[in-house]
């Protein structure tokens, strides 16, 4: 699901922005209308907990490899405000080329913010579009027969195992092996 937003595969247009300095970030949040006014005077609000997420946001976006393989075959749910100035319907009709599976663009009566505006909406959306996507899977996923949990959690088990073996490779990635 992607709100709001355009297509991955987009390149940023502008300076990266996640790298603007916190007055000049929150002078471009104000004019482009990205948090009520009454959260940007609140300036603790705004250096502990709006500007770090909404950096971080906007470097994923700035940043992104748009050279990774696509389209994925993973649904995408595209959903975005009908009065929305930044993202339209086409922007997010854009997202469909991602994808060898189901795609599926909402629109809500609302702006950039219809999260905030149309809550109930979006969740009935929501679980529509996840009610649709599981009738795609194949029905060895989506119908089976009950398994009981295991008797320990997943970290429990992980430890047994290792005690049981402490020197065979337990996890391994790109930063090394853990035994």
């Amino acid at each position: 699901v992607v709100s709001a937003h355009e297509s991955a595969d987009v390149p940023a247009d502008g300076p990266p922005m996640h790298s603007y300095g916190d007055d000049k970030l929150t002078d471009v949040v104000r004019i482009l209308g990205l948090l009520p006014q009454e959260a940007l005077a609140n300036e603790e609000l705004q250096h502990d907990f709006i500007l770090p997420p909404l950096r971080a946001d906007l470097e994923l976006a700035e940043t992104y490899d748009r050279n990774l393989p696509t389209p994925l075959d993973a649904a995408i749910t595209a959903m975005g405000g009908v009065q929305d100035e930044m993202i339209n319907a086409n922007d997010l009709d854009e997202w469909r080329r991602l994808t060898t599976s189901r795609f599926a663009r909402i629109m809500f009566d609302s702006d950039h913010f219809f999260t905030h505006s149309t809550t109930a909406e979006v969740v009935s959306a929501l679980l529509h579009e996840v009610g649709e996507v599981k009738t795609q899977l194949p029905a060895s996923i989506r119908i089976g027969e009950p398994r009981p949990y295991p008797e320990l959690p997943l970290h429990d088990q992980f430890r047994k195992q290792a005690a049981h073996n402490p020197e065979a490779p337990a996890v391994v990635s790109e930063m090394g092996i853990l035994t």
